[in-house]
């Protein structure tokens, strides 16, 4: 039987059904750590910075936030005592400006985007 002799009905099914399984898929793709993907801590966290950062702050060693009253990530060491960021990343990003987001990271991923942050201090 042709794919065009099925009832309409039964393709929409099917496609619904298909959408579904795709969105289980994803689902338990995303709960699987980062650490299990086998990328580096620095790797991690240059993705999470990119994913939720870098809308407003420049998050490389060059580029331009922006934003312009965000602070450039290898900047941060002039705003945060070393050892601090991580404290403040863990307690919610304070509200630097009036238009930031609100942020919130587990643990291993504030790690993660710490290390990263570090990693382009001058």
């Amino acid at each position: 039987m042709l794919v065009s002799e099925y009832p309409r009905a039964a393709i929409e099914k099917s496609r619904r059904v298909t959408m579904s399984s795709l969105k289980s898929v994803l689902l338990v793709l995303l709960s699987v750590p980062s650490s299990a993907w086998g990328a580096s801590e620095l790797e991690r966290g240059r993705f999470l910075a990119e994913a939720n950062c870098s809308g407003c702050h420049a998050i490389g060693p060059i580029d331009a936030s922006r934003h312009p009253d965000a602070l450039p990530f290898r900047r941060f060491s002039e705003r945060y005592p070393k050892g601090t960021l991580g404290e403040t990343l863990a307690k919610g990003v304070p509200l630097e400006h009036p238009d930031m987001p609100n942020f919130l990271a587990t643990s291993s991923e504030i790690d993660e985007i710490v290390a990263y942050i570090v990693s382009v201090q001058p």
